[in-house]
């Protein structure tokens, strides 16, 4: 439990944020429907409740951006 007292005082967002419109259609695209909307800033954000099927598709869509990064070393 000692790691916990560092983990557990600090604050922990309940919700995965999503700002980027095609990140949120690829969520879509899963099934994965947000939970509410904010506009911080005027930026819209989608919140997601963190499961680990939405962390599933989020890699799934941030791999297709690491094979174009690697391509260009």
């Amino acid at each position: 439990w000692g790691e916990c007292q560092v983990w557990c005082d600090k604050k922990f967002d309940k919700e995965y944020l999503v700002t980027w419109i095609r990140e949120k259609k690829f969520l879509d695209a899963c099934g994965i429907r947000y939970k509410f909307v904010k506009i911080i800033d005027g930026i819209t954000t989608f919140k997601y409740e963190k499961t680990s099927y939405l962390f599933e598709c989020v890699s799934l869509f941030y791999k297709q951006f690491q094979h174009n990064i690697e391509e260009n070393k």
